[in-house]
Order: structure tokens, then sequence, then C-alpha cells
């Protein structure tokens, strides 16, 4: 289960509804508050492979929304940007926790 930018809407959607996902992958998309931040720790407590990254773009959010709440390493490529962290990082975590 991935979800980039504004996708963090479908992932709320549907993930209280699904059973527990191998892995999910945030990609930069921190643009949402506490209730989802706890329904991700629930399936990470649960067994789900939690990874990620974000950037400047979403830094605080990150560190005021998700990072206090969901036991997951989420790395930080500014370098990437926005966009391009998905291409390049996205095969990376869906079979490790952090991309090169």
């Amino acid at each position: 289960l991935a979800a980039h930018s504004g996708g963090n809407v479908g992932l709320a959607a549907s993930l209280p509804g699904l059973r527990t996902p191998d892995r999910i992958v945030m990609l930069d998309n921190f643009y949402f508050g506490e209730a989802l931040s706890r329904a991700i720790q629930a399936k990470v407590q649960a067994g789900a492979v939690c990874t990620g990254f974000y950037t400047a773009h979403n830094k605080e959010r990150w560190r005021e929304r998700f990072r206090p709440f969901v036991h997951c390493p989420v790395d930080y490529h500014e370098d990437y940007g926005h966009n391009g962290g998905v291409n390049r990082c996205l095969g990376s975590y869906l079979r490790e926790t952090t991309c090169p």
C-alpha cells in the first residue's frame, strides 16, 4: 500500500477497512492529522512494515502529525524532490525500509 502527496485522502478512506497490508509506503504525503497517523500505527502494530520519505515541503507536518504517533522509519530526501523521490525510491521501499 503506497500513497504519494494527496494520495493520503485515498489512504485515509481505505486503510480502516483493509486487512493489515504487508507494507505501507509514505511518499511525501503528510497532509493529514492524528487520526490517520493512529490508523497507520494500528496497522504497524498488527504487523505492517512502514517506510517512506518526506521533503522540506512536508517536514513540519511529518514532525508534528506523523512522527509522534507512528513507529515508522521515514527518510528525509530533499535531494530527490517531492515527485522525483517517488521515481527514485518506490522500488526500494517496496523491498526494504530505506532508499539509497
